[in-house]
Order: C-alpha cells, then structure tokens, then sequence
C-alpha cells in the first residue's frame, strides 16, 4: 500500500494461493514484500522520515490495543483496523477515493483480518487521546502515516481532531 501499486494487486489477484500456501506465490509475496521495506529502510536508517511509512496503520491500531488493554484484538488486527481508518482520514483529505478504501477492506477481508471493532460503548475521543502518545507526534500535533491512492502514502501533519474522531466512527461498530 505505501510503495508499490503493483505489490497491492498482487495480493488481491494472488489472495487464494497465497492462503493454500502456494511456495512459489510465498515467495514471490515474501521477496517483493521484503524487498519494499529494505528499499525505505536503506534510504531513511536513522528513522528521520521517509521510514516513518511503514507506520501506516499503527498510530490507529496501537491506540486501540491501548484502550481495549491487549484483550480482544491483536496487533496485526489492530493495525489492519488502523490502515481502515486511515484510509477514511485519507479519503476525507482528499487523497483517496471510496473505490479504493473498499479495495483495502475487501483486500483485507480476504485474509480474514477486521475492517471494524466493537469496543462497547467506548468513545472514540479516548481513542483520539491515546493517539497522542504517537512516537511521531511533534509539538503537540498528531502526525499521521496516510495512503494516498494504492501504493503511495505520506507523513500528514495537518490532520485534525474532528477528522480523526470521523475515522475512528467509520470503524467503530
């Protein structure tokens, strides 16, 4: 989702053999998934910015491991939850179409991994206020990893409040 469109389609056309196991599909999968993380790695060691995008989803997900205490979702779930909403934030700034959030969700269907979570008449602003502890905020602004379109995504510092707490109800059951 965040470098290679091509990677994303692969998964999509590749869901069923990669699920059977199919060693020359996991290789493939593990070779060019390795090869994207490896790529962004080399470029930013340090973590002084372009790594920060292998951070999408999680500034989401991590908040909501937080609220529900590591009971009930684990952290793959979390962050498969997590790239949902961001991707709502992101069509709600414009950066992605509702085609390709529904892409996403059915992408991660696929796999059996949750769009949604029920977290029992929780508010979403406590979701919100645990996302303030991000490792990537700065000066006291959220700083969101964001898809834009499929295979590219960026380092928002303009994300609002309100727009966040609307993402986190497009996720919340």
């Amino acid at each position: 989702m965040i470098t290679d469109s091509g990677l994303f389609e692969f998964f999509e056309t590749q869901g069923e053999s990669i699920k059977q196991r199919n060693p020359l599909i996991w290789r493939e999968m593990v070779t060019r998934s390795s090869m994207v993380k490896v790529r962004i790695v080399s470029q930013d060691e340090r973590e002084q910015g372009l790594r920060a995008l292998l951070n999408l989803g999680h500034s989401f997900g991590h908040a909501l491991e937080t609220e529900m205490n590591y009971r009930g979702v684990t952290h793959g779930q979390g962050v498969s939850i997590g790239l949902v909403a961001a991707a709502y934030l992101a069509n709600a700034k414009g950066l992605m179409t509702m085609v390709e959030v529904d892409r996403i969700k059915h992408l991660l269907n696929i796999f059996g991994l949750p769009t949604k979570i029920s977290i029992n008449g929780k508010d979403p602003q406590s979701l919100l206020q645990l996302m303030k502890a991000d490792k990537k905020n700065r000066g006291g602004r959220k700083i969101l990893i964001l898809p834009q379109g499929i295979g590219h995504a960026v380092i928002s510092k303009e994300c609002a409040d309100l727009e966040i707490l609307d993402a986190w109800k497009q996720v919340l059951k």
